[in-house]
This record gives structure tokens, C-alpha cells and sequence, in this order.
């Protein structure tokens, strides 16, 4: 698991009360944020060329590995640089709520979502 705040993450996992996934790539409803840590097959499963399912945000490695490797769409892929902020709103229940995400760097987890708020 990854510390990150309040907040634990692990591979393949929705967070809570949100529309975003890490490292999981299948539909899901209310799901439109999709994060990948990085480019091993086991943080990959489910993604393929005709992905449409919401916007995959990345490292920049990884975005022209995605490219690359699975042809997905290039407007469904933005890169985040790394150690640089970025926010990312989201919609819930009709008002915008805040979501920050952080391109990390590490060994295992150079793009990892972190909440603004509890």
C-alpha cells in the first residue's frame, strides 16, 4: 500500500466516493478519472486501443508507452509531469469538488492521486 495523506492506496482500486480508479481499467459506473502508476502488465490489464471509458492520467513515460504499446487514443491520454502539481476537478452530486493529483516520482508509483480534502 501507499501512504498518501488520509489516504491508502494499492493497485487496482476505485477511491471512495469518487469517480477515479488507480491502475484499474474496466468500466465502472460513475468512474471517468482513470490513473496509471506505471506501465507493468499487472497495472495495465483492460486497457486496449479502443479505450473510452475516461481520460487516463500518467507520467509522460508512460503516456508514450501507452501510445505506443496499445495505440489508445492520444486525447485520452494526459501526461503529468512529474513533481509538479496539478488539479484535476471533479463533479460530485451536481457541485465541483477539488481533486489534486501529483505526478510522484518513485520507483513503483511515478503518478499517484491525492485528495485535496478529507
Amino acid at each position: 500500500a501507499e501512504y498518501m495523506g488520509n489516504l491508502v492506496l494499492a493497485g487496482m482500486v476505485r477511491l471512495a466516493n469518487t469517480p477515479i480508479t488507480l491502475d484499474k481499467f474496466s468500466f465502472e459506473k460513475g468512474v471517468f478519472l482513470y490513473f496509471l502508476s506505471h506501465m507493468h502488465a499487472d497495472h495495465t490489464s483492460g486497457l486496449t486501443s479502443s479505450w473510452d471509458y475516461g481520460i487516463i492520467y500518467c507520467s509522460p513515460i508512460s503516456r508514450r508507452l501507452l501510445l505506443d504499446k496499445f495505440e489508445v487514443h492520444p486525447l485520452r491520454v494526459k501526461a503529468l509531469e512529474i513533481g509538479s502539481p496539478h488539479i484535476i476537478p471533479i463533479q460530485r452530486e451536481a457541485s465541483p469538488n477539488p481533486f489534486a493529483a501529483f505526478a510522484l516520482s518513485g520507483p513503483h508509483t511515478p503518478t499517484t492521486p491525492t485528495s485535496t480534502h478529507d
